[in-house]
């Protein structure tokens, strides 16, 4: 390697004009940009080229902002019921909710002949208002999907694994009490080795393979509702509200303040017009309080918000009902191909233009065929490795010239040394 760079350095030719000349010499690039593919994919499968400052600025996150779908209207078909801290302002305590009300609110939307509910709401300890809410989900004549913890809280939580397990077994207590289906409220975000704080939510948990197995939250209530598309790949295709920034997405209703006393004596927690809202459509039950289940999502960019959890799963919803905005993740063998392209073209190009002088480029062109290729095919690329094979496609030669360059000084340093000693 010290010889090829050497004739380069010492003869002044580019690498294109040294490549071009001599087959051998042109394998040899191949056999290195490919080797260079191979470890961009591992560093990439493994997390260590995952940044989430990089997807922020030329990465999924802004892509999707670019090429996001808009929707003309508020979405008819699915509706979202929360319950802040102003409704509990009248209650001892805030978490958890009060089966009470879940008892309640579940009542009322089963009446309003809704598509199907789901519960965005984790049950993870016994409460003396169990047997309310288990009454009021097995009467429910419309379905009725709980969302539930599985065994991968238990490594993300920073709590003792044994009470964990309290909580899962107090869950599926419950969950076989009540007798309908479960999907698990996981929602990932990529991980590495200097990505650890990375908290935006970009995929649907994919189905769990541990205790309990289960799909996901939003792919069993969209089940129950009768749509059953199987999105391509994990990645969120998120939907962009309507242009009247006055619409919100989907319909949204907000449980009132009230005190217990009054669900006591039959009170009600919806009025009639928010109930014939909810009629034929799909309805989330969940929480939006400002300290819990509060996520960055790719739509932080856009509007610098954080989303409640049960917002994610109807946008998941939304995209499962559509069934054509998805968007698909590259093949392994894609992957490698393009990761070789990428490093060829600027290795060659660093040599051949002087790119390494301009390193904005380099970002920018990553960039851009990011764009383009999510544009033409929606596809979900591999930002971090590309950016690594890019970069070391630029510096490899200016770093081998100025490798030759120090050894060429330092060998004139001793024959200059061996002539005055003689």
């Amino acid at each position: 390697m010290a010889q090829i760079a050497g004739e380069i350095y010492s003869g002044g030719c580019t690498l294109s004009k040294w490549v071009y000349g001599k087959p051998v010499r042109v394998l040899a690039a191949v056999i290195f940009c490919a080797c260079l593919a191979v470890v961009g994919e591992y560093l990439g499968n493994v997390g260590v080229l995952e940044l989430d400052r990089l997807e922020d600025l030329i990465g999924m996150d802004r892509r999707t902002i670019w090429l996001a779908t808009q929707a003309p209207d508020q979405r008819s078909d699915i509706a979202i019921v929360t319950i802040g801290e102003d409704a509990l302002r009248d209650y001892p305590y805030v978490s958890p909710i009060p089966r009470k009300i879940l008892a309640a609110l579940v009542n009322e939307i089963d009446s309003a002949a809704p598509r199907a509910i789901g519960l965005d709401i984790i049950i993870e300890r016994r409460s003396d208002g169990d047997r309310d809410l288990i009454g009021a989900i097995s009467s429910a004549r419309h379905p009725v999907v709980l969302g539930g913890l599985d065994d991968r809280y238990a490594s993300a939580a920073s709590s003792d694994v044994s009470l964990f397990r309290e909580q899962l077994d107090a869950q599926e207590e419950f969950v076989r009490a009540s007798g309908v289906p479960v999907g698990h409220l996981w929602l990932e975000h990529k991980t590495g080795a200097f990505n650890k704080d990375d908290a935006t939510v970009r995929y649907v948990g994919a189905s769990n393979k541990g205790r309990p197995q289960r799909e996901s939250f939003s792919q069993v209530l969209a089940k129950s509702a009768g749509y059953t598309h199987q999105p391509a790949s994990g990645v969120i295709a998120w939907l962009l509200p309507p242009k009247d920034q006055t619409t919100p997405l989907f319909a949204q209703i907000s449980v009132r303040r009230h005190k217990s006393e009054e669900l006591d004596s039959g009170g009600k927690l919806l009025s009639p017009a928010e109930l014939d809202l909810l009629k034929g459509r799909i309805v989330l039950v969940g929480a939006d309080m400002v300290d819990r289940d509060q996520h960055k999502t790719p739509l932080f960019v856009r509007d610098g918000r954080l989303s409640p959890g049960v917002m994610i799963h109807a946008q998941s919803i939304a995209q499962i009902i559509d069934g054509d905005r998805d968007i698909r993740e590259m093949p392994a063998w894609a992957r490698l191909l393009l990761l070789f392209a990428m490093g060829l073209i600027c290795l060659f190009a660093s040599s051949s233009h002087h790119v390494h002088t301009h390193k904005e480029w380099g970002v920018y062109g990553v960039a851009l065929l990011g764009f383009v290729l999510l544009l033409l095919f929606r596809l979900d690329i591999p930002v971090g490795p590309l950016v690594f094979v890019g970069l070391v496609g630029i510096f490899v030669v200016p770093f081998l010239e100025f490798l030759v360059g120090k050894y060429t000084e330092a060998a004139a340093r001793v024959r200059r040394w061996g002539v005055v000693g003689r």
